[in-house]
């Protein structure tokens, strides 16, 4: 789930550095600016919400480093007796951890 997190950060920043870059040097978008002003602190605020997840799943991995990789649904999901594992597969053909976002 780290890695999904740093994923999803890396996307927003790309799209947050967008709207920065129509806000401050784009003159046809102007009479959105205040808008665009919006739209920029909101995004500035979910990447700090993100960052901050991030950093609580280093610390969490650190704890626990042999439950790295594990998905917090299929656990849910077995602990409840709804499945039996594997519900996801998250390793590659060859058993290798699968990240596609990671590389």
């Amino acid at each position: 789930m780290e890695c999904q997190v740093d994923g999803l950060y890396a996307l927003l920043q790309a799209r947050h550095t967008e709207v920065l870059a129509v806000l401050w040097g784009n003159p046809a978008y102007a009479k959105y600016k205040a808008r665009l002003t919006n739209i920029a602190e909101c995004m500035a605020a979910s990447l700090d919400s993100l960052q901050h997840c991030s950093e609580e799943f280093a610390e969490m991995h650190k704890d626990e480093e042999e439950r790295v990789g594990d998905c917090l649904v299929q656990e849910m999901l077995v602990a409840r007796g709804w499945a039996e594992k594997p519900v996801i597969v998250s390793d590659g053909p060859t058993g290798e951890p699968f990240n596609p976002l990671g590389e």
